[in-house]
């Protein structure tokens, strides 16, 4: 017999303060670091996702820059639809009423938050893809940081428009998503002192 799954749906939702989530903070680049090679991580959606679409990632518990979809053309890479370049499997990535997966760990029907300007939707993970891959660590004014591939195709969302993280430099804005104050274990907000960096 057949299990029946409520994972592998789009849900969408109201324009709204999402769960442990302050209010969207533009944030210059401080510094840019080349860290070598590395594990990157992709994840493929069951559904289409936007131009102005993306998920929410970042190294440490202090908040998340917005990967954009690879809804877009450029010189070295077709248009997919489907996917975002989430950046290192160490990661963080936004999932659904505030929890926080590594990207190690995400499956195949796990359900992401994806977030536009007109609010957030629950995405289902299709497919997830690993490869060795030039990875780079920026760093914002406010403390949040992440890691992302060196690719063209990989853009993070700017205070304007979404940017090529290539022609990204110290000085740039990128819009960040700070997190309520709070330590996490297993991926739950847990109250007590834990240090990231």
């Amino acid at each position: 017999m057949r299990e029946e799954t409520a994972l592998c749906y789009t849900e969408h939702m109201e324009k709204k303060k999402e769960e442990g989530l302050q209010t969207v903070q533009p944030s210059e680049i401080v510094r840019l670091s080349k860290l070598g090679e590395g594990i990157r991580v992709e994840l493929d959606f069951i559904d289409a996702l936007s131009e102005e679409e993306g998920i929410l990632i970042g190294n440490t518990c202090l908040g998340f820059v917005k990967a954009m979809s690879e809804n877009r053309q450029v010189e070295t890479y077709p248009r997919r639809v489907f996917r975002v370049n989430a950046g290192a499997l160490h990661q963080y990535v936004y999932t659904v009423g505030g929890a926080v997966k590594y990207l190690a760990e995400v499956e195949p029907g796990d359900l992401i938050s994806v977030f536009s300007e007109s609010g957030v939707r629950s995405v289902c993970v299709g497919r997830v893809k690993k490869e060795q891959r030039p990875l780079w660590r920026l760093e914002l004014e406010n403390g949040i940081s992440a890691t992302v591939q060196e690719a063209d195709s990989v853009y993070l969302a700017g205070e304007e428009e979404a940017a090529a993280f290539v022609g990204l430099k110290e000085g740039d804005v990128l819009v960040s998503y700070p997190q309520e104050p709070c330590g996490r274990h297993k991926g739950e907000a847990v109250e007590e002192f834990i240090e990231e960096l």
